[in-house]
C-alpha cells in the first residue's frame, strides 16, 4: 500500500467520507444489528476507484440524490473497511475518532460468539447500540465550512 496513496486518501475521506454505524430490525430478532461501514460519494469515478483499488470495496453510479449528474458510491464493510480504517487512522483529522468507534464495533462483532440461533445478549446489544449513538452524535457535531460568498471574493461588500 502506498504512503502516499493513503495519505492522499485519507484527506478525501476525511473531507467528502461517512463512517457509519447501519442498524437494522429483523422481525424476528429481539435485537437491532449493527454493520459499521465507510462510504464516500462523488462526481469522480476516478478517485473512487483508487479507493477501491487501495482498500477494496465497491464502487457504483448513485442518480437517487443527483438529478442528471454523474454521481457515484464507494463503499466498504468488515474486514476489508478494519483494514482500511487502520490504515487511514494515522492521517485521518476529522472523522479519527468515528473511526476508532466503528473498528470498536468491528472488533466486538468479531469477537461475539457466532453460532446459529444463538441470540445476542442484552448487555451486548446496549453496548452495541451505545457505539451507536455516540458515532451519531460526533457526526452531528462535526464542524461545517464556512459559506463561501463569491460576491465578496470579487471585491463587493456583502449583501445581508
Amino acid at each position: 500500500m502506498n504512503r502516499e496513496t493513503v495519505i492522499y486518501l485519507a484527506g478525501f475521506i476525511d473531507a467528502d467520507g461517512c463512517i457509519s454505524i447501519g442498524r437494522h430490525k429483523a422481525q424476528k430478532r429481539k435485537y437491532p444489528s449493527y454493520q459499521p461501514k465507510l462510504q464516500v460519494g462523488s462526481t469522480s469515478p476516478e478517485v473512487l476507484d483508487l479507493c477501491r483499488t487501495t482498500f477494496g470495496g465497491n464502487v457504483w453510479p448513485d442518480t437517487s440524490k443527483h438529478g442528471n449528474k454523474a454521481f457515484y458510491q464507494w463503499v466498504i464493510y468488515g474486514q476489508q473497511m478494519r483494514k482500511a480504517l487502520l490504515a487511514l487512522m494515522p492521517f485521518l483529522k476529522l472523522k479519527k475518532r468515528q473511526a476508532e468507534i466503528a473498528l470498536e464495533l468491528h472488533r466486538r462483532i468479531e469477537e461475539y460468539p457466532k453460532r446459529i440461533g444463538h441470540a445476542l445478549s442484552a448487555d451486548e446489544a446496549h453496548e452495541r447500540e451505545k457505539l451507536h449513538q455516540r458515532l451519531r452524535g460526533i457526526s452531528s457535531q462535526l464542524p461545517l465550512a464556512e459559506p463561501f460568498d463569491l460576491r465578496r471574493r470579487r471585491g463587493r461588500p456583502r449583501i445581508s
